[in-house]
């Protein structure tokens, strides 16, 4: 086993050069980019938009959350 301190670059030129496949998480509403390769701006502006992502996040999570309960309950696949 080698060790050896690395940066980001030459750890995502690894990743690729072992063809390595990250997963995609599909499973949230968080605006990221807005159906383009621009980032929304999320990050530094727009506070209400960030409260109704967040509600809205909180409250898919908590729906989730009781789906897999009552699925759990009746003993279903």
């Amino acid at each position: 086993m080698t060790m050896m301190f690395s940066t980001p670059g030459k750890f995502t030129d690894s990743l690729k050069k072992e063809n390595v496949k990250l997963p995609v998480k599909e499973d949230d509403i968080f605006p990221y980019m807005d159906n383009s390769l621009f980032w929304t701006g999320y990050f530094s502006s727009r506070p209400a938009l960030k409260k109704q992502v967040k509600d809205a996040s909180a409250f898919f999570n908590a729906e989730q959350n009781v789906f897999a309960r009552m699925q759990i309950d009746q003993n279903t696949t």
